[in-house]
């Protein structure tokens, strides 16, 4: 993925241990992992059994007009926006992507970095093991973004290590 990454493969990838952020998620409370669905025909499927689903429950239910809107545009929406975040195209699929899911709570600090919202989530320093430098960048980047983690309170012993270079 360094081609469409990381300028290239002149950056880094910090490694993280699964097992240790698992641990961290409290259950859920505090952040929960969602894998990436890359299979179109299962984002059809789930996408209509939402619809299919709040259209026989409109049905049955059988709100006021006024309450009828707003059950479309917040209960079904929230639930085909959850599924928007876990689909992506099929031609990414080899990324294998798990994305992280923070629920609104109180504490949360949202910022604006690289133009998007984004909120700190808090987890175990030691979940950070290594970080894997791109095959296009030096020694001195992997070192200074280590050396930064470590001044976040990260691990001092983390290992740097090159990606192979591929052939041309």
């Amino acid at each position: 993925m360094w081609r469409d990454y990381a300028e290239e493969g002149a950056g880094c990838a910090i490694v993280f241990d699964a097992r240790k952020l698992f641990a961290g998620c409290d259950g859920g409370n505090a952040y929960s992992f969602a894998p990436v669905i890359y299979d179109e025909r299962i984002q059809i499927d789930t996408t209509t059994k939402i619809v299919d689903k709040a259209i026989w429950l409109q049905r049955n239910w059988n709100p006021p007009p006024r309450m009828r809107r707003r059950y479309w545009l917040e209960e079904v929406m929230f639930w085909l926006l959850a599924c928007g975040f876990r689909f992506k195209a099929p031609c990414w699929r080899d990324e294998k992507e798990v994305r992280i899911a923070v629920p609104e709570r109180d504490g949360l600090k949202p910022f604006r970095q690289a133009d998007k919202m984004r909120v700190a989530v808090s987890r175990e320093h030691d979940a950070v093991v290594r970080i894997v430098r791109g095959p296009n960048t030096n020694a001195g980047t992997a070192e200074q973004i280590r050396d930064t983690l470590c001044r976040a309170g990260y691990r001092d012993d983390l290992v740097t290590s090159q990606e192979a270079r591929r052939p041309s």
